[in-house]
C-alpha cells in the first residue's frame, strides 16, 4: 500500500483523500486540523509500513508490538526467498546487500557502497552488482541514480557509480533499523537516521512482492 492507500485502512475516506491530493496538486492551503492529522498518520505510516499483513495488524490491535511481529515473520519470508530462488553462488551476498541497506542510509552520506556490504577494502560491483540486481528485480528496492546533468533524457544522464538504495517498504525499513527508529519517529522525530525512512518514504514508486517476485521496480533519479 502507499500512502494514500494507506489512509483508506485508516477509515479516511477516499473523498477526503480525493480532496487533499487537489490541495497538493494545486498547491493550495491545507486547513490546519488535517494537515497535523496527515502528519499523525504519515508517521504511522513510516512505522507500520505497506504490507497488507502489517497494515491490517495495526488495523485490528493498534499495537506496535503486534506490527512487529509481522514484520519480523516477512522480513524472514524474504531471506528464505533469497536462499531459495536465488544462485547459490550469490545467496550470502544478496543477503548482506539487503542488510546492509538500512546502515548505508543511515550514514550522513546515504550513497551506497559496495565495500561497505562485507566490510572489506577493494569489493565493488564486481562482487555484489548481481546481488544487488537480483533484490531490484525482486521488487524489493529502488536505485536512485545521481545525474551527471539534470536534463532529459534522465536515463542517459543517470551515473552508475553514484547512487542510493532503498527498501521500498517503510515499516520493513524501519524494523530492520530497530526499535529505538521507531519510537523516534512515533514521537515526532521523523529525521531521525538522518531521515533514511523519510526518504524512502518518497523513493518508492511501487511496491514489493513479499515472495521475491521478479516483477521489475521502477527507478528513480535524484
Amino acid at each position: 500500500m502507499d500512502f494514500e492507500e494507506f489512509l483508506w485502512a485508516m477509515d479516511i475516506g477516499k473523498e477526503l483523500t480525493a480532496k487533499i491530493r487537489q490541495w497538493i496538486d494545486t498547491g493550495s492551503e491545507i486547513d490546519v486540523s488535517i494537515g497535523s492529522a496527515l502528519t499523525r498518520y504519515f508517521r504511522k505510516f513510516m512505522t507500520v509500513g505497506g504490507m497488507p499483513a502489517a497494515v491490517q495488524k495495526y488495523v485490528d490491535t493498534k499495537d506496535y508490538n503486534e506490527v512487529w511481529v509481522v514484520l519480523a515473520s516477512i522480513c524472514s519470508i524474504i531471506e528464505k526467498d533469497a536462499l531459495r530462488y536465488s544462485d547459490k553462488k550469490d545467496r550470502l551476498k544478496i543477503l548482506a546487500c539487503l542488510e546492509s541497506i538500512p546502515s548505508q542510509l543511515a550514514g550522513e552520506n546515504k550513497t551506497f557502497v559496495y565495500k561497505d556490504v562485507g566490510k572489506q577494502a577493494g569489493t565493488g560491483r564486481r562482487e555484489y552488482g548481481p546481488s544487488l540486481d537480483w533484490l531490484h528485480r525482486a521488487g524489493l528496492i529502488n536505485l536512485c541514480y545521481n545525474l551527471r546533468d539534470p536534463c532529459e533524457p534522465l536515463s542517459q544522464m543517470e551515473r552508475t557509480d553514484s547512487f542510493k538504495v532503498y527498501l521500498k517498504d517503510p515499516g520493513i525499513l524501519t524494523y530492520m533499523l530497530d526499535r529505538e527508529t521507531a519510537s523516534a519517529i512515533g514521537s515526532g522525530n521523523t529525521y531521525v537516521n538522518e531521515g533514511a525512512v523519510v526518504e524512502s518514504c518518497i523513493h518508492r514508486p511501487s511496491y514489493p512482492t513479499a515472495t521475491g517476485s521478479t516483477s521489475t521496480a521502477n527507478r528513480t533519479v535524484r
